[in-house]
């Protein structure tokens, strides 16, 4: 059976710049939107599904959300949304919005996760900056505007997507540890080179803390370590050369992002992905001609 939102919205002060575009799988579906935000827009909305709302461009600082206990949250690039969860929101000024909405079916997000779902609480909501969804978001927002890849292909960046944000450490955090701008600001080290494998005092100067002060708050923001960040990173951005530049030899991407030599990347991919890259290279491949 074919899964269809059904969220109830009111909203005010949104034009459309393009026609929603979208993308479903069986309990997912990706809604794609461009809109110019007037001063003082703003809507309500409630859905009996859980969704993710991914900002790709646009002024995010500008919007704030207000939940049904009149709590107030500015509204960061990703934010998960409960399910049964109203939601106002309003922009403090006129902005353009880029945005991608996951729907997702409860019990298809349970699934996915698997084990992991144990240690989530789903009823509450989560703000983040992570880039690893962004790149994902980007990738499904093409797929919205221009279907290339086959639902296999899809299913799997959405299925990525959620084990991405609903790490238990992400999902479970309170307050403190990194701003929105300061892990832009290390993304934006990172890669601009993408070759090198930074200290952690260097990051830590980037955003001007000292180190130790900066490695509690990376803990905290990303769930990790700033080492372990930054592989994620370069295998994500690995797999986007791969599919590129599908002719790019393994061993040369390999150079590109740092590592010790393909065999190093092979090892370190195939813990993160779960698959050697040249197989899921040639599994895109091959879903992207059907």
């Amino acid at each position: 059976m074919t899964f269809r939102p059904n969220m109830t919205s009111f909203v005010q002060g949104f034009s459309l710049k393009r026609p929603l575009a979208n993308r479903s799988v069986d309990g997912v579906v990706a809604d794609y939107w461009s809109v110019d935000a007037e001063q003082g827009a703003g809507g309500h909305y409630l859905s009996p599904d859980p969704r993710i709302v991914i900002i790709l461009s646009g002024n995010e600082s500008k919007i704030h959300f207000k939940s049904e206990n009149g709590e107030q949250y500015a509204a960061s690039k990703i934010t998960y949304i409960p399910a049964g969860m109203p939601l106002w929101s309003v922009a403090e000024e006129g902005v353009e919005l880029r945005h991608l909405d996951l729907h997702i079916r409860r019990d298809v997000l349970l699934r996915v996760l698997g084990q992991t779902a144990r240690q989530i609480n789903f009823n509450r909501p989560i703000f983040a900056d992570d880039p690893e969804v962004l790149l994902i978001a980007n990738m499904l927002a093409d797929e919205c505007m221009e279907p290339k890849q086959s639902d296999g292909f899809v299913a799997s960046l959405m299925e990525a997507m959620m084990h991405a944000l609903f790490r238990p450490s992400e999902a479970c955090k309170t307050i403190g540890g990194l701003s929105p701008s300061q892990m832009r600001k290390l993304v934006a080290k990172v890669e601009a080179s993408p070759h090198l494998t930074l200290s952690n005092k260097e990051l830590a100067d980037t955003v001007g803390l000292s180190e130790g002060w900066f490695i509690t708050a990376f803990r905290h923001t990303a769930g990790t370590t700033p080492h372990k960040w930054q592989t994620g990173l370069k295998i994500a951005r690995a797999m986007q050369a791969m599919t590129q530049d599908p002719k790019k030899a393994l061993a040369e991407i390999a150079a590109d992002f740092g590592f010790a030599d393909q065999a190093h990347m092979s090892r370190t991919f195939k813990a993160i992905v779960g698959l050697p890259p040249a197989n899921w290279r040639r599994t895109a491949i091959m879903q992207n001609l059907h």
